[in-house]
């Protein structure tokens, strides 16, 4: 395995909505770190048409067959939850792994592939792409310098802007075919019963509540913890008409209100939070991942001499997935761990388990 190599040789798999928008483009771009050597995609008229646009001539079906590629250095893991039994097969044949988020369903399945990645010496890393984000970065540091923080208010508004056919099909090319074998839809649904057996901390309402939250809240979570880390405690969480809110004590006069939901007929998106301290406000507002190059701003209120000031701040008009497939390729060629590793990425996930867990509705 050349792992040294500057040009890192890497599989994909899955094809779907975010790996034509973001990964298979910013790979091809980033040519002189990465070269795209074999596809995956259960949808084979899916899989061939990637192969023909990006000139792969590798297209797989069977994602075993990929990973017996001798000439793979690294997997991007773009499926929609499978991302374990991927992860940790290649981990054992020494192969380095970016898995989207979530990284698994479980805090087991998550263990397991952490001890792969460990126990055969490759990275694990999750795509949680708004902490690579420049406005993330910079509004952390801002954050980090407010006296007597006293609330933080996380909040999501998804609404049909977030991912409907009627909004990609306006922003991006995407290419869909109804050829998924009904073999594969019956294991993937098994995959899934299988893992949550595993949340056995967690009554059946909390669990419902997790695993249907799980994929759009690890993302506000994995922002908070990246600033915070954990609270203290959760002290509350309901959940009403397909919204839920959850308030979070961090201690020393600290706590976190959490709101997520969507306006099913409205086509908005809001995403991001807003700390309150003594001496200033900072709100970050994050775009839809679907856009590229759309810039989180940050707001900061305060007062100078007396005077209300707003300013908005725009860090820059970089791309948060181009920023971590480069941070990728940069903890391989240099053996580093990635910021977003996998036990990060378990206590973003056990974080959000024990948000559904104070439900009890």
């Amino acid at each position: 395995m050349k792992k040294e190599n500057k040009v890192l040789k890497v599989g994909i798999v899955g094809c779907g909505t975010i790996a034509q928008i973001m990964h298979l483009p910013y790979l091809k771009e980033l040519e002189e770190l990465y070269e795209i050597v074999a596809l995956c995609d259960v949808s084979k008229k899916l899989v061939r048409k990637m192969g023909g646009l990006y000139n792969v001539k590798k297209i797989y079906t069977d994602h075993h067959k990929l990973l017996n590629d001798a000439d793979i250095d690294a997997v991007i893991i773009l499926t929609p939850l499978n991302h374990s039994e991927i992860a940790i097969e290649a981990a054992s044949m020494g192969i380095h792994i970016l898995t989207e988020k979530p990284m698994s369903i479980s805090l087991k399945e998550a263990d397991e592939m952490i001890q792969a990645a460990n126990k055969n010496r490759v990275k694990l890393m999750a795509a949680h792409m708004r902490i690579y984000n420049p406005a993330y970065e910079a509004a952390k540091d801002i954050i980090n310098g407010i006296k007597d923080k006293i609330f933080i208010r996380l909040h999501t508004n998804c609404g049909i802007t977030g991912g409907a056919p009627e909004f990609l099909n306006q922003v991006a090319k995407i290419y869909r075919f109804d050829d998924v074998p009904n073999k594969v839809r019956k294991e993937q649904e098994v995959f899934i019963e299988k893992h949550l057996k595993e949340l056995t901390g967690l009554s059946e309402t909390s669990k419902n509540l997790y695993i249907n939250t799980l994929g759009g809240g690890i993302h506000d979570i994995y922002v908070l913890r990246g600033i915070f880390g954990n609270p203290r405690k959760v002290l509350f969480t309901d959940k009403w008409n397909g919204w839920i809110i959850s308030v979070l004590d961090y201690g020393e006069g600290l706590r976190c209100s959490y709101t997520m939901g969507g306006t099913a007929d409205v086509s908005d998106f809001e995403a991001g939070f807003t700390v309150y301290g003594r001496d200033k406000v900072v709100t970050l507002k994050f775009q839809t991942s679907y856009i590229k190059n759309a810039p989180a701003e940050i707001e900061v209120r305060e007062m100078d001499k007396g005077m209300f000031v707003r300013k908005t701040i725009r860090a820059s008009w970089e791309e948060s997935f181009k920023r971590e497939l480069l941070h990728f390729h940069e903890c391989i060629v240099k053996h580093i761990p990635p910021l977003t590793c996998g036990e990060t990425a378990k206590q973003d996930q056990k974080l959000l388990m024990d948000i559904c867990e104070a439900y009890h509705g």
